[in-house]
């Protein structure tokens, strides 16, 4: 029996010419989204065949004369967490329109007591793991194997979340799950960061590259924290590019992009950054308008990118595992500073420091070690947590000073986290409103943007990837005149040069505008953070070089009436011993900020409460010194067992 059907030849149809077809290859796109979505209503197939008609048809098109940001600019103009919904546009560098998702024929269904039907799948992935996949109506979710012996509770509290309602008990969906058999091969994400098939962001969104069918996720997405608004172009001009002649703010946005590089390097643990300053510098604006490269910058803690620093184990520990290969964002320590006493606080920052850099929280004996977290973490602090370690504790301070790279915001700064005010801002404050007003209008669409190309370059050419970021990383190095026999200097240079080859490759990716000075940027962080290292030493050997320096008189050699005025005014310190009391530093409270930058900080370190504040005693005395006999106010530190 012949077909009725006619093939394009035997009808006398000639090919359309390819004058006559679309000249635009976003038109071919927008077709064939529209094509697959139909035939996945109509079969419920993974539209294979559609596809391939419509990319035979429009083989020969031509590239059009477009632009990559314009690309991406069309391709990205979606929220998180609006993939795979019909009609909807998330395509990326890294992955067509709509990944093709492989459906499979449920293998067991489940009638529950209202009529509505739940379709049951075995799955397992590359290493064996086996997974089942629920199905109920557009409602999915797949979880582990093993949840589903033993206590029912985890397994409904699954299947609840992902909006699937069992009615009647578990009772007969466990025993599906039971009669199960086989098992088939599927590509699963079961965690945030790389993995085999691509890049998991913390929403559930998984970069992959090129027509590779979308896996599924097993772990819960994270809502809000990658959420987006307003344009990448909007964000581009109005928050990252009026960074780029601030070398320690253009440098803490490349941050933004160095942790999905942390796969490609053979380091063991985590980065930290460390802004330390005091209050008002500007150090929670400058990472609110980091958060926006990746997510809301402006909002309540829950709703935003960036989170508050909390020391508890369990919420630590989840939150790593949210910014798993990703820049993690922490404000402020200073909440944690301000609780208890200063042994206390100093203990809870160290642990707090170290767990951070290893990435996993401390487990118990007897239980297994939770999952490392690969991560790049930022903090800010009003005192580095070295000094806030003090003098009881050098070891570990010089340990976190490995780990935890400082970039002190010294009173030298007139502008705070700015080198300079523009001219066409009446002061740094206002600059840092109008980034903020930006940040809060356009955020989430740099990061998505670089995944989707580190995506792309990771499945083509993984060698040729790390091959560059450990180019970049050594140009750096060697631009910084680093000894590398030193391996405390070579590790912080290492870790300075990751942010660089981050810049590198986020301008590459579109990410970040090309005004971005990345080696000047990073070259200015390695040198304040040298500075920072020079200067942190102990109280204790501040008091000791005080005591010799040449402006600070003895009032024992001198006969403290003949202290001329002129001299007691520029006087930094005097040393005074009684007749039967300790010995004593008198620093004269005109000249404190002078000789102890942001001693107020210091409040925090136990060398300093210990001399300043002895049993019984008190931090300011009024002696009288000079020939007029006027008395000075001084905080006195008592300085007996020091020797001068």
């Amino acid at each position: 029996m012949a077909s009725k059907f006619k093939t394009r030849r035997e009808a006398g149809d000639k090919p359309t010419p390819a004058s006559e077809r679309p000249a635009d290859r976003t038109d071919f796109a927008a077709e064939l989204d529209k094509t697959i979505v139909r035939s996945r209503l109509k079969h419920g197939d993974d539209c294979g065949n559609a596809r391939r008609k419509i990319e035979r048809y429009y083989s020969s098109v031509p590239a059009p004369e477009v632009s990559r940001d314009q690309t991406l600019r069309k391709r990205l103009r979606t929220k998180e967490g609006e993939k795979g919904k019909p009609g909807s546009n998330t395509a990326n560098v890294a992955n067509v329109a709509l990944p093709r998702r492989v459906t499979i024929k449920p293998e067991q269904t489940v009638v529950l007591g209202n009529g509505s039907k739940i379709g049951i799948n075995g799955l397992r992935d590359g290493d064996g793991t086996r997974y089942i996949h629920f199905r109920q109506g557009r409602r999915e979710v797949t979880t582990r194997y093993d949840v589903f012996h033993g206590s029912s509770s985890e397994g409904s509290a699954a299947l609840k979340q992902a909006g699937i309602i069992v009615v009647g008990g578990m009772g007969d969906v466990r025993e599906a799950v039971d009669q199960i058999k086989r098992f088939h091969s599927a590509k699963i994400v079961s965690k945030p960061g790389w993995t085999k098939h691509g890049f998991a962001a913390a929403s559930g969104r998984v970069y992959v590259a090129g027509d590779e069918p979308y896996p599924l996720v097993t772990f819960a997405p994270v809502s809000g924290m990658l959420d987006q608004g307003g344009t990448l172009a909007g964000w581009l001009d109005q928050v990252a590019a009026p960074l780029a002649e601030h070398d320690l703010a253009s440098f803490m946005m490349m941050a933004m992009f160095a942790a999905p590089l942390l796969r490609w390097t053979n380091r063991a643990d985590n980065i930290g950054l460390e802004l330390a300053g005091p209050p008002g510098c500007g150090k929670s604006t400058l990472q609110l308008i980091m958060a926006s490269a990746a997510g809301p910058a402006i909002g309540d803690d829950d709703a935003t990118y960036w989170r508050s620093l909390n020391a508890t184990n369990n919420a630590l520990e989840m939150v790593m595992e949210h910014y798993n290969d990703m820049t993690m964002v922490l404000d402020e320590a200073g909440l944690v500073e301000g609780a208890g006493r200063t042994q206390t606080r100093a203990a809870t920052t160290r642990d707090i420091a170290f767990r951070l850099a290893a990435g996993q929280v401390k487990h118990r004996f007897g239980t297994p070690a939770g999952p490392r977290s690969r991560l790049v973490y930022v903090l800010s602090t009003n005192q580095p947590i070295a000094t806030l370690l003090g003098s009881a504790h050098v070891a570990e301070a010089d340990a976190i000073a490995d780990r935890l790279i400082t970039l002190p915001i010294l009173n030298e700064r007139p502008h705070g986290i700015f080198d300079n005010c523009p001219p066409s801002f009446p002061s740094s404050g206002a600059l840092a409103e109008a980034l903020k007003r930006a940040a809060a209008e356009n955020y989430g669409h740099a990061m998505p943007v670089y995944l989707a190309y580190l995506a792309k370059e990771a499945a083509r050419r993984p060698k040729a990837l790390r091959r560059k970021v450990e180019g970049y990383v050594a140009e750096f190095i060697e631009r910084a005149g680093t000894n590398t026999n030193d391996g405390s200097h070579l590790r912080v240079a290492q870790a300075i040069g990751l942010v660089y080859a981050g810049g590198r490759l986020a301008k590459t990716a579109g990410a970040l505008p090309p005004p971005y000075q990345c080696g000047r940027a990073a070259l200015a962080a390695l040198s304040l953070h040298r500075a920072h290292a020079r200067v942190a030493i102990s109280f204790d050997d501040r008091l000791v070089a005080l005591m010799r320096h040449p402006a600070t008189i003895d009032l024992a050699k001198v006969e403290i009436t003949e202290v001329a005025e002129d001299v007691r005014s520029r006087c930094p310190a005097f040393l005074y011993t009684g007749r039967s009391g300790p010995r004593e530093l008198l620093v004269p409270i005109v000249h404190m900020d002078r000789v102890f930058p942001g001693w107020q900080a210091l409040s925090d370190d136990p060398d300093f409460m210990q001399r300043l504040n002895p049993p019984k005693g008190r931090k300011v005395r009024d002696r009288p010194i000079g020939e007029d006999g006027a008395l000075v106010p001084a905080y006195r530190f008592i300085v007996t067992d020091l020797e001068a």
